[in-house]
């Protein structure tokens, strides 16, 4: 963070761009899974 050098915007791109091509089961646990247990929440006031 300290470094004046330090490109993190194009860090951050290629991190966005590595994520984006990766297959949503490749991640564990997948995504599809982590969606499914996100809309399985309910909130209430």
């Amino acid at each position: 963070m300290n470094d004046s050098n330090a490109d993190f915007q194009g860090y951050y791109a290629s991190i966005t761009d590595l994520l984006s091509a990766t297959s949503p089961e490749a991640f564990t646990p997948s995504i599809s899974q982590l969606d499914a247990l996100i809309q399985s929440m309910w909130v209430a006031p």
